[in-house]
């Protein structure tokens, strides 16, 4: 079975009259199959994530992900807020901006124009990471899914449509995160982060 337990994540966030902010709510949801002890293990790390992006934290957020060379290579372009790679998470101008602008220059270039209409076309409808969870605030689930290997796999997902494995979501836009943890020198770390919003915006680049 690829579903293994239900979680619904309450994103929102508290900020009481001192200023600070209370940590998001978690609410488990019982599905098909109790928590494996490492599924439980990286609960925590799901909610620190999503806090960290809401806030716009990324000191928190670069600390959650794994310290490989191409990880530290990743984690240099998601520190650099002008990067496209931080865009797709933090911020929906940032993106779009950079979007509408590849398109409007291969349209000027007239270079493949179908992909440079689509460059358009997704500039216009595309949100950051940050975005979509803000939206769903309330809404998102955890789905675990059965991988080989040490790996831990959740998708972070809003409801599931009826139609969801037959049909794709609109253009331009996702209904999910993969995150895959891995763990490392005793600590669990990201090491698959959003392939999701990623390919959305990197295959027409």
């Amino acid at each position: 079975m690829q579903r293994v337990y239900g979680i619904a994540l309450w994103l929102a966030l508290i900020v009481p009259a001192g200023g600070s902010q209370a940590l998001a709510q978690v609410k488990v949801v019982e599905n098909e199959s109790p928590l494996t002890p490492q599924q439980t293990a990286v609960l925590p790390l799901l909610e620190q994530l999503q806090e960290a992006i809401l806030s716009d934290d990324k000191s928190v957020f670069l600390a959650l992900i794994g310290s490989t060379p191409a990880l530290e290579s990743l984690k240099e372009r998601l520190a650099d807020s002008a990067t496209l790679y931080s865009c797709i998470i933090f911020n929906t101008t940032c993106v779009r901006s950079i979007l509408k602008g590849e398109g409007e220059r291969r349209t000027r270039l007239k270079q493949n124009p179908q992909q440079a209409a689509a460059l358009l076309r997704t500039g216009q409808v595309f949100v950051s990471v940050r975005d979509f969870l803000e939206k769903h605030k309330g809404e998102m689930e955890v789905t675990f899914q059965n991988v080989p290997g040490p790996q831990i796999q959740a998708e972070l997902h809003i409801p599931r449509r009826p139609d969801s494995a037959d049909v794709l979501p609109p253009f331009g836009e996702y209904e999910s995160l993969t995150v895959e943890f891995l763990r490392s020198d005793g600590a669990w770390k990201i090491v698959k982060l959003f392939p999701e919003p990623y390919q959305i915006v990197l295959s027409l680049m």
